[in-house]
């Protein structure tokens, strides 16, 4: 009977509706990942990779304007990249599983303490705030490159945790207590030393990282600033 399908397809909107902004963004970025590994193994190819990444471009400079020249493809889809680049990790499980293990460490309390529609701006502003830097490193240097991975925006919620909560104790490896705060300020201290020394022979993404955490204490700062901003 129809009332009874509608009953069902209620029930099923109702538990999606109650799903948390973590869940959502867990489920989302496990879900991607796992299309990237069928895609590599079924069609050998990194198409999600390539177009979902946050792709640098460098817009052109007075020497290529004058000889006709591009320097650097231009990316219409890099706002949407801005974004994307989050849901999207390496081809190895490590990377994936560290950051959905700190974020569902760290994200829910977080999460309780600002609701999730301001949970999920966090998150996406932080990824936002890291391609941005990472980007801007580009530009300077006038090279390109792509970025893949959620550590910006992890990073953000890690940093408002022990912000708001910074003698939090912690158990590293399941044995050692330390407060929260300590392990936030050695994994941004681990990121600062590997930007100074270059980060030569590394994959890993520096300023991503510390862009979402710097948007983290701008947030502990002054609040929701992206629903502050709307509103104006």
């Amino acid at each position: 009977p129809n009332w009874y399908e509608n009953e069902r397809r209620g029930r099923w909107r109702a538990a999606f509706r109650g799903w948390s902004g973590v869940r959502w963004v867990v489920t989302l970025t496990v879900a991607v990942f796992a299309l990237q590994y069928a895609e590599a193994r079924l069609l050998h190819t990194s198409w999600l990779t390539e177009w979902g990444g946050l792709s640098a471009w460098l817009p052109p400079t007075l020497e290529d304007l004058a000889s006709d020249r591009v320097h650097g493809a231009f990316n219409p889809f890099f706002p949407v990249q801005l974004f994307t680049y989050a849901l999207l990790h390496a081809g190895f499980w490590s990377h994936l599983f560290w950051n959905m293990l700190f974020l569902f460490f760290f994200g829910p309390e977080v999460e309780a303490l600002l609701g999730r529609a301001s949970f999920l701006r966090l998150y996406a502003g932080g990824a936002v705030a890291g391609g941005l830097l990472q980007w801007g490193s580009y530009l300077f240097e006038g090279q390109s490159g792509s970025v893949i991975g959620a550590s910006g925006a992890v990073f953000t919620v890690m940093v408002l945790f022990a912000l708001n909560w910074p003698h939090r104790q912690i158990l590293i490896w399941g044995l050692l207590p330390i407060p929260v705060w300590v392990w936030v300020a050695f994994s941004l201290g681990a990121n600062v030393m590997g930007l100074i020394g270059g980060g030569e022979g590394s994959t890993t993404s520096f300023l991503a990282h510390l862009g979402g955490a710097a948007f983290g204490l701008l947030w502990f700062r002054k609040g929701d600033i992206l629903e502050k901003a709307a509103q104006r």
